[in-house]
């Protein structure tokens, strides 16, 4: 049991899992993240693709060995702060008239002919404090002994930051939602998830602003949006980048936008001649029958290239219909042969694409970084250190012994003690 509890409590392990961490955090911040499996294939290719999907590099800080390194991190500070804490608090609780004047730390010694209450009057003055003992005189000075336990702050607000790490890993989620102009949903995406998630309010999309430079790169877009509660209660936001809206505890970020093409198609069919209007996100009914859908699209060398999909509802037949703007182009539905044209662009509509984050364990963090700003000031600024002057009568001369005690500046200590008795013999 001793040899767990050593091991748990090193500090050797603490150095280890502290760079892996930072080891597979660098990772996860140069390897995009959440992107589909054969993104990584073509990037890095077939051996290292499969090694970086194989140990979760893909989602580094959702993944499993993260969450178990930070658990295994957690326990270790844990354990190394229970087995040192003792001696900081008995450091801490430690009272300095206690101490015994013969066996002063880092004891400098020296003898002075001056008046004994003109010493006792400047060590007072110093804000020294005065104990009388059976040997002599005994002052004392006390400062930041908070000192002593500023480090477990630090260790508790590290513990605080991963628990709030792994329960954001585990019960937060991350996904998109996509809105067009006037719809409402409630349907998140999530990343690495096949199936989605369902939310217990709705986003509307009222619109979405797109701003350009005069050159006409992006300069800004802004989704216009109301949360719709199942009692009808509607609550407004904008939405902009960097500007995320926040709805029952889920934050909607402006991720992207999609520019969505609606094209002036012609069919002839059965005789009759239909002119509509065809985008990807609806089928288009022809004469009670057809089902027009939009598959794919793209502009190539200046034309506008397009793949439909023509079914009849009855039979169930249809046709893939490949066109090129301006060039009409026959399609055959069993033993019916039409012809199909595209004409050309009637006109774009947005899809704004929003970034959908729950983490509960975000405010967990918060605390966790504000208790290690607390607790660094505490270690760097307050450093504990206690100094005693004890004055002795020896014949016509004085004896004064000067010691202290310092956590961590022992150079610093010694100036202290040299400036100290350089007062005391002037």
């Amino acid at each position: 049991m001793k040899t767990i509890w050593d091991f748990f409590s090193s500090v050797k392990v603490a150095v280890v899992l502290f760079f892996l961490i930072a080891f597979f955090s660098i990772l996860g911040t140069i390897i995009p993240q959440v992107q589909p499996p054969d993104f990584y294939l073509m990037k890095y290719g077939e051996t290292f693709g499969r090694v970086i999907l194989l140990l979760q590099l893909n989602d580094a800080y959702h993944s499993v060995w993260y969450v178990f390194l930070l658990l295994f991190f957690m326990i270790n500070l844990i354990t190394c702060s229970v087995k040192r804490f003792k001696v900081s608090w008995k450091l801490f609780k430690k009272n300095p008239e206690e101490v015994d004047p013969q066996r002063l730390p880092n004891t400098q010694e020296i003898k002075v002919k001056k008046d004994f209450s003109q010493l006792i009057s400047l060590l007072k003055n110093l804000g020294f404090a005065q104990k009388e003992t059976s040997q002599g005189l005994l002052f004392y000075q006390d400062k930041n002994r908070i000192g002593y336990l500023s480090v477990y702050l630090v260790h508790f607000s590290l513990v605080l930051m991963i628990i709030g790490a792994v329960v954001g890993a585990i019960w937060g989620f991350r996904g998109n939602m996509y809105l067009l102009e006037g719809e409402a949903s409630n349907q998140v995406v999530l990343f690495k998830k096949e199936n989605p998630l369902f939310l217990d309010f709705s986003v509307r999309l009222n619109k979405f602003i797109f701003e350009v430079y005069p050159d006409g790169t992006p300069k800004e877009y802004i989704s216009n949006v109301t949360f719709i509660e199942k009692g009808n209660n509607t609550v407004d936001a904008l939405i902009k980048v960097n500007h995320p809206a926040k709805h029952k505890g889920i934050a909607f970020y402006q991720a992207s936008y999609e520019e969505i093409p609606k094209f002036n198609v012609k069919i002839t069919l059965d005789g009759k001649t239909f002119e509509k209007i065809v985008d990807p996100t609806l089928p288009v009914e022809i004469a009670d029958r057809y089902v027009l859908i939009l598959e794919a699209y793209m502009a190539h060398q200046g034309f506008l290239v397009a793949k439909f999909n023509l079914l009849d509802q009855e039979t169930g037949e249809g046709d893939e219909i490949f066109a090129i703007e301006g060039k009409p182009s026959e399609f055959k539905i069993k033993e019916k042969i039409g012809k199909f044209e595209l004409k050309d662009l009637a006109g774009k509509f947005y899809m704004s694409v929003l970034q959908v984050k729950k983490d509960p364990g975000v405010w967990l963090v918060y605390a966790g970084f504000l208790l290690m700003i607390l607790g660094l000031i505490g270690v760097y600024f307050l450093e504990p250190k206690t100094l005693w002057v004890f004055l002795k009568e020896d014949g016509e001369k004085i004896l004064i012994k000067v010691g202290g005690m310092a956590k961590r500046d022992k150079s610093g200590l010694t100036l202290k003690l040299n400036e100290l008795i350089k007062k005391l013999e002037s």
